[in-house]
């Protein structure tokens, strides 16, 4: 067990929850006041928007952070040399592309269904904003990989259930005693649910850059 210091995976999920929460907001104003969206573009710019205002927010705290540390001031350098060429930051950003196609993919999938898209962003938000922080703080007591290894785990068997009962496929045999039970539209809420509670992959990647980026600084500072 561990904690980082600066403890960068509760930053890194609490700079998520706060980036969406706006958007989920008017989510919930525009489904309490029934008012349709204007169109399912206008709901992914937004979603899109609140993903780098999440961003934004982490990356300033991380910055403020770093600077306040006397040790890691000269951690720009360090970012310049060396960030790229580190093998766990190229780990990271796949981590963080592959967690971007898992809810791209999950969206598409459910909005197919009889699902208001409101309410599939809504679903998939909203458990991230309930999830984001705790998931993050779970990587600073945890190993970072074993963090990753379960939250990829959890978005490809979204991603593969998602697929078992896509409407155009229909349901497999495997499949087919669930969901005559199940409804393919709560199926495919409780995979969107299921990915915004446990598949947080670009939280726990983020925080493990800004890891590197602080074990590295204090790599050459020791190495002066």
């Amino acid at each position: 067990m561990r904690i980082t210091t600066p403890a960068f995976g509760l930053i890194s999920g609490t700079g998520t929850a706060l980036g969406f929460l706006p958007h989920v907001l008017t989510l919930c104003v525009l489904l309490v006041m029934k008012i349709p969206p204007k169109s399912v573009t206008s709901l992914v710019v937004f979603t899109i928007a609140a993903k780098l205002l999440g961003e934004w927010l982490f990356w300033g705290h991380f910055q403020r952070r770093m600077d306040s540390e006397p040790k890691l001031k000269n951690w720009r350098s360090v970012t310049n040399q060396s960030l790229l060429s580190h093998p766990n930051v190229y780990v990271a950003l796949l981590m963080m592309f592959a967690d971007s196609l898992v809810d791209i993919t999950l969206v598409y999938m459910a909005l197919k269904t009889s699902i208001p898209s409101t309410l599939v962003f809504l679903y998939l938000l909203g458990c991230q904003i309930i999830s984001a922080p705790i998931q993050g703080v779970l990587s600073d007591y945890f190993s970072q990989k074993k963090s990753l290894l379960f939250a990829a785990f959890i978005g490809m068997l979204c991603i593969l259930l998602s697929l078992q009962i896509s409407p155009e496929n229909g349901a497999k045999d495997h499949l087919s005693t669930l969901i005559s039970y199940i409804s393919m539209s709560n199926l495919t809420i409780t995979l969107l649910c299921a990915k915004g509670l446990l598949g947080n992959l670009t939280v726990i990647a983020r925080a493990a850059i800004a890891e590197v980026i602080k074990v590295e600084t204090l790599e050459k500072v020791r190495n002066i």
